[in-house]
């Protein structure tokens, strides 16, 4: 084949190889140099040469992949958009096939690796449906999860979390305490009925009544420049915004 594409010389450039050849300069993987045994002198015909070329690319794209797959688990409709995204083609189920028996794709070992986190994260079965759904995850894989967070680990979970902030808020009246843990917890993805539940008979330490006379002294400092009635209308919201109730406030207004 001295009439085809001839390997002129090869050099080491950081992690890959310039191949200079009588048509031009590529820069190839060393497991293409391995597969197709690319040498000095060498020669290939263009379709030989094409193979090669094609094989470097879509070994590019596996390693591109790999790396996205090392900074975190993902679903394998994650990895195709990936692909697709980054010119996969006709190479993209290549890809797929080829991760699937390394084992590095598994939409039931990301499932349950997502649980964990979720469990691990105080995170609630609402969360975790969503994440499964964002990632496009099969809905029988996500109902499979789903059943693994039954109703008793998810009130575990929101008894754990109100114990952990149980002084977090104490400055506040109780109630206000409970309509902020409310919110909290359902943003982290607990069911209503689960949070209502364990709420219901949550005890929260309140030292709002022994810090009210000082908040309103504060308050009163902080509005000493407006007019007694916009000063009062001032404090009344602030401390109702706080969780106090309008007769609270006013009795101590009036005891000023």
């Amino acid at each position: 084949m001295s009439d085809g594409i001839k390997i002129l010389k090869i050099a080491k450039q950081g992690k890959k190889y310039r191949v200079e050849t009588s048509e031009g300069e590529h820069l190839l993987t060393e497991d293409t140099l391995i597969k197709f045994l690319v040498r000095k002198d060498a020669s290939y015909s263009e379709a030989e040469f094409k193979e090669i070329l094609k094989h470097d690319e879509e070994n590019r794209l596996f390693e591109r992949v790999l790396r996205y797959l090392a900074q975190q688990s993902r679903s394998e409709n994650e990895v195709r958009e990936y692909l697709s995204k980054h010119g996969g083609g006709e190479a993209a189920e290549k890809i797929i096939l080829r991760l699937k028996a390394l084992n590095y794709l598994d939409d039931r070992l990301f499932a349950q690796n997502l649980f964990n986190y979720a469990v691990n994260n105080f995170r609630g079965p609402r969360y975790l449906e969503a994440r499964l759904q964002k990632s496009g995850v099969a809905i029988e894989i996500t109902m499979e999860v789903l059943e693994r967070y039954g109703e008793e680990l998810e009130k575990e979970l929101i008894s754990e979390i109100l114990k952990k902030n149980k002084e977090k808020a104490k400055e506040k009246p109780a109630r206000k305490q409970k309509e902020l843990m409310f919110q909290k917890l359902l943003r982290a993805g607990f069911s209503y009925g689960a949070v209502q539940s364990c709420l219901r008979d949550a005890e929260f330490i309140d030292e709002s009544a022994r810090l009210l006379p000082e908040k309103v002294r504060r308050l009163e400092d902080k509005f000493s420049g407006l007019s007694e009635s916009k000063k009062r209308e001032k404090i009344l919201r602030r401390l109702l915004g706080e969780g106090y109730s309008y007769e609270e406030v006013m009795l101590h207004l009036k005891s000023e």
